[in-house]
């Protein structure tokens, strides 16, 4: 049997905030995105070979868990501070 390529990054966790309802899902380890035929960086995967992971915010529509319609977000792009593509969520990166 062959297998998919999957166009998500690897999820490791979902969570959600009980403070503001949002849900966050943690994606990590996606050193192959964008490599030879795998499937290439979109909206919700924006880097290449992507070793350190990223976290997704979801915001479901009126704070409602049953709802079935949501906006989301990149909420972390993870690694080094240096490093330009990475993205704390407007927070400064060198603390």
């Amino acid at each position: 049997m062959r297998w998919a390529r999957p166009k998500m990054d690897r999820p490791e966790d979902i969570e959600t905030n009980p403070v503001n309802q949002k849900v966050y899902i943690v994606l990590t380890n996606n050193t192959n995105r964008a490599v030879d035929d795998n499937p290439g960086v979109d909206e919700a995967n924006p880097r290449p070979e992507n070793k350190y992971g990223h976290i997704i915010e979801l915001t479901e529509d009126g704070d409602d868990h049953a709802a079935t319609v949501f906006t989301w977000e990149i909420f972390l792009l993870c690694g080094d501070p240096e490093d330009e593509t990475t993205y704390f969520a407007g927070f400064d990166k060198a603390r």
